[in-house]
């Protein structure tokens, strides 16, 4: 993201200003200059760098999917990305024998930034007290809450409604009648061979719960539990909240690629609840996520026999009224 400070003075007295405003206090003039520094938008500002780099990393601790997918800092204005196809083969050369050329074949893939935002709201009596860490409580709450709602979008967002389209839309899909041995070597064998090095399972926690429970014939726990975390036949098991207990998803999630578009912003809102002797403030950054290729993950939904009999019997009864007319 684009450097704002040219020096450790600025960044500190920038910091100072801000601090100063969050509270709702009135600003000196130099302050006013200082605060004009990371000021992006009328009222909206950037985080000081050492509040920034505190928010990342609460994000990226509580986030499954950062862990694993590939994050990249990308230009507001810039839309398009460019996806390798294919790699270029290697081979055995003879002496004078000429090398093998392919064309490497690329494809544009346009994103569309979502804005993640939300609000927190603090009674102005905790926010003037000089021992309350005004800015330390917002970037610790936001990273919490902004690495589960991108979890939950880059698992299963619709695509509608300014979410993002999560791997149940985009991903290979598939169906399982239950969690078994069988069901599951099917998942892993959905993923070609050349997204499986890196692959992983990315479960709910009564999917992990279920498969931790699943045997073989010689009554050995499909789950190995490692020192380095669960896995299963072969590949790490990792459980996020965002991942439904209707599906789980086998790949390499690093062909996910996070868009990072924007650094969080502020929004300071000192009149909007003064009534209530409250102080109001939106955060939001601009994202996007997209699996650039999409046979390297597969969404495998869990169709229960309950679930097959009910849409059975709802097709039947349809037959049944159409009959009738």
């Amino acid at each position: 993201m684009k450097k704002i400070f040219e020096s450790d003075l600025q960044m500190m007295s920038y910091a100072e200003a801000f601090n100063d405003m969050l509270r709702g206090r009135r600003l000196a003039t130099d302050q006013v200059k200082n605060i004009q520094m990371g000021e992006v938008q009328s009222n909206t500002y950037r985080l000081p760098s050492n509040a920034e780099t505190r928010f990342n990393q609460t994000r990226n601790n509580r986030s499954v999917m950062r862990s694993l997918c590939k994050v990249i800092s990308v230009a507001q204005g810039d839309n398009r990305l460019l996806v390798s196809e294919r790699d270029t083969e290697a081979k055995w050369l003879l002496p004078g024998e000429p090398y093998p050329t392919v064309e490497t074949a690329f494809r544009q893939i346009r994103s569309q930034p979502k804005k993640l935002g939300c609000t927190s709201v603090i009674s102005a009596d905790i926010v003037h007290d000089n021992l309350f860490p005004i800015v330390d409580h917002l970037v610790d709450s936001w990273g919490r809450r902004f690495a589960q709602k991108e979890d939950e979008g880059i698992i299963c967002g619709s695509g509608a409604n300014g979410e993002l389209s999560g791997l149940t839309q985009q991903a290979t899909q598939m169906s399982i009648s239950e969690l078994s041995f069988a069901s599951l070597l099917d998942v892993y064998v959905s993923v070609e061979p050349e997204f499986r090095d890196n692959a992983v399972w990315l479960v709910s926690d009564i999917s992990y719960a279920l498969i931790r429970a699943l045997t073989d014939s010689s009554g050995r726990p499909l789950m190995d539990i490692t020192s380095s975390g669960a896995q299963l036949l072969g590949c790490p098991v990792k459980v996020s909240l965002g991942c439904p207990d209707s599906a789980l998803f086998f790949g390499d999630m690093n062909y996910i690629w996070i868009l990072d578009r924007s650094p969080l912003m502020v929004q300071p809102l000192v009149e909007l609840y003064a009534a209530q002797n409250q102080i109001a403030y939106h955060g939001w950054c601009l994202e996007d996520a997209v699996l650039v290729r999409s046979e390297a993950v597969t969404c495998a939904n869990i169709i229960t026999e309950t679930e097959t009999t009910e849409t059975t019997s709802d097709e039947d009864e349809t037959v049944v009224d159409e009959a009738t007319e």
